[in-house]
């Protein structure tokens, strides 16, 4: 048994235990509270997302990882969606996707699991969950295979950008064919910024000789951004070979045994550890409120000394206090809420419109046709760094949100830093904010015929009149000579002119294609990622309607617990103040066990 499963068995252990005696003490509430963290505890889920450039490997690397076809490995399809594979067992599949009438409504439905993989390359999908039966799933571990995001600039990065920001870990794939480009680093740069639990994975050592120059040539560009997290070689090719064959040998030099040990030791224990101390600290909590009315009455009994006046006074004056307090942290939420939702809107608003100005202010300056190559993957990169950055304004405020409730009910065992069980995902109901198309034909496929036509059309057409006029002149004796010549001349400085005329209507005509394109994809990106947001935000507010109401029931019924034992305290005879002390040092004795292990040590 390895520590991490020694001390959430011992954990398990004493919720167990304080939720017995929360019932014995008439604490339901507490009893729910100790099997609440039992569930977090025990069906916690560890999110790793597996992001890369556009065919290097991800998905090959998520069946090799599962020895399963979850994923589609083929030349001329990609996964178009982040793909969510946890345990289950029999297996099962649900599907996400966008109502392709234009709405920006998402259904969902359960599939077979067998089209899981299938449903992960449709356009229209927005995520695709599989469940699958398998040990490494068992623990709590999701693996999140993300879209393929080409350049970290094309309009999947929408979708990564979001599956980011509700991952523990980030497993960063890209393959041995080439050093890491410019904008790998980047990204890297930026998961880094985001979580701790980072790994570099290079996959295709099969393909490339050369690979361990490539693995120490990144290992250089990665310490030179500052940047330090382990990188590992695999050979999915190898993996399932030798999975194929049951080679130990074979399996061993793809690298994957390495893999999972890293997501098993580095990873999955980092995160565990968290949710280890989120239900030590649940525990804590659930025995303070448990022994607070105890102690407070034995010292209102007062061994030796008689009744003490000073302890039903501040009880009576602590319920009151309560009682004024009762409806305030319920305003504040609302309140906040309300606030926080507007802000976080009015930013996302403002940033489009900026992302828009930008855009056009670039179209004015330059060809369309010539600059549409890098302008594309620019604006889905800014429009997902939008996104991100507006997910991540919600996730601040609401935690900021969570401490002034906390400080409004007296909650003095809320740990800001903490938060598991107060903040629900943010992500949880539908992943990732789908990205429409960007199309701005008919500008962009006009071929090369088709400018050598319009050149031609403008040329002709200018010089025509000219000739006409020309023509007609041949019947003036001797004239023709002479207007000849010169219609020659004048038609084709006509030309010319018409030529440049319809060269400039044309960029225009571009360019205001360019900008309708734009606006179109701005405008339906805000207007699905406007509709998720707000779902985002009603899910935030009910997490902390209920984490918050449920602490300010226990915080309600520990200090009415206090007056009505204080109360009880001042009434007793000696005899029953004498019987009453001998008991509440055994109940308190009983409690504090619970939370000290066989070996002494606080759990």
């Amino acid at each position: 048994m390895t520590e991490h499963e020694r001390a959430t068995a011992e954990l398990l252990s004493v919720l167990d235990d304080l939720g017995r005696l929360a019932q014995v003490h008439d604490r339901p509430e507490l009893a729910e509270s100790a099997a609440a963290a039992r569930r977090r505890l025990t069906s916690a889920v560890f999110r790793v997302a597996l992001v890369g450039e556009f065919k290097k490997g991800k998905t090959s690397l998520v069946n090799g990882l599962l020895n399963a076809h979850a994923g589609v490995v083929d030349d001329d399809l990609a996964t178009a969606a982040p793909m969510e594979i946890c345990f289950a067992d029999p297996p099962r599949a649900h599907v996400w996707q966008v109502d392709p009438g234009g709405t920006g409504t998402t259904t969902d439905a359960e599939i077979p699991p067998g089209e899981a993989a299938a449903a992960s390359v449709e356009g229209t999908t927005v995520r695709v969950r599989l469940g699958l039966p398998r040990p490494l799933l068992e623990t709590g571990l999701v693996l999140v295979d993300t879209p393929g995001v080409g350049g970290i600039g094309s309009a999947a990065a929408v979708a990564t950008a979001s599956t980011l920001s509700d991952a523990h870990a980030v497993i960063f794939v890209t393959d041995t064919s080439q050093e890491l480009t410019a904008a790998e680093l980047d990204a890297l740069a930026d998961a880094a910024r985001r979580t701790t639990r980072l790994v570099v994975v290079e996959t295709k050592i099969d393909l490339h000789p050369h690979w361990r120059t490539i693995v120490d040539a990144d290992a250089e560009h990665l310490a030179s951004r500052g940047i330090d997290v382990p990188i590992l070689a695999v050979s999915n090719h190898l993996r399932h070979l030798a999975l194929a064959r049951g080679d130990h040998d074979l399996n061993r030099e793809s690298g994957f045994p390495d893999l999972v040990k890293s997501i098993r030791a580095s990873m999955i224990a980092s995160a565990r550890s968290i949710m280890i101390d989120d239900a030590a600290a649940a525990a804590r909590r659930i025995h303070a409120h448990l022994r607070h009315p105890l102690g407070r009455e034995l010292e209102a009994l007062s061994e030796g000394a008689g009744p003490d006046p000073q302890v039903l006074a501040t009880a009576r004056r602590e319920v009151a206090e309560l009682r004024e307090r009762a409806g305030s942290w319920a305003q504040i939420l609302s309140d906040g809420m309300v606030d926080l939702t507007g802000q976080v809107d009015l930013h996302l608003r403002d940033g489009f419109r900026t992302l828009v100005a930008e855009a056009e202010a670039t179209i004015d300056d330059a060809d369309p046709d010539q600059i549409w190559d890098e302008l594309e993957p620019a604006l889905h990169r800014r429009v997902a760094e939008l996104l991100d950055q507006n997910l991540m304004d919600l996730r601040t405020g609401a935690t900021d949100l969570a401490a002034r409730l906390a400080e409004a009910i007296h909650d003095r065992d809320f740990d800001p830093a903490a938060g598991a069980g107060v903040l629900v995902s943010i992500d949880e109901s539908s992943g990732a904010v789908a990205s429409p198309a960007l199309d701005r034909s008919p500008a962009a496929e006009r071929s090369a015929g088709a400018r050598v036509q319009q050149a031609f059309r403008a040329g002709y057409g200018g010089a025509m009149p000219i000739m006409v006029v020309g023509g007609m002149a041949l019947g003036v004796v001797g004239m023709g000579t002479l207007v000849m010549p010169l219609a020659g001349v004048a038609g084709a400085t006509a030309g010319r002119r018409a030529f440049r005329d319809e060269r400039e209507r044309s960029l225009r005509q571009r360019r205001h294609q360019a900008k309708v394109a734009v606006k179109q994809y701005v405008d339906d990106v805000a207007f699905r990622a406007g509709n998720e947001h707000k779902a985002a935000g009603r899910r935030v507010q009910r997490g902390l309607r209920d984490h918050f109401g449920a602490r300010a029931k226990e915080i309600a019924r520990t200090h009415q617990q206090v007056l009505q034992r204080a109360e009880a305290a001042a009434d007793a005879g000696e005899q029953e103040r004498r019987r009453r002390i001998a008991a509440l040092h055994q109940e308190i004795a009983r409690l504090d066990a619970v939370l000290v292990s066989p070996t002494g040590d606080d759990r």
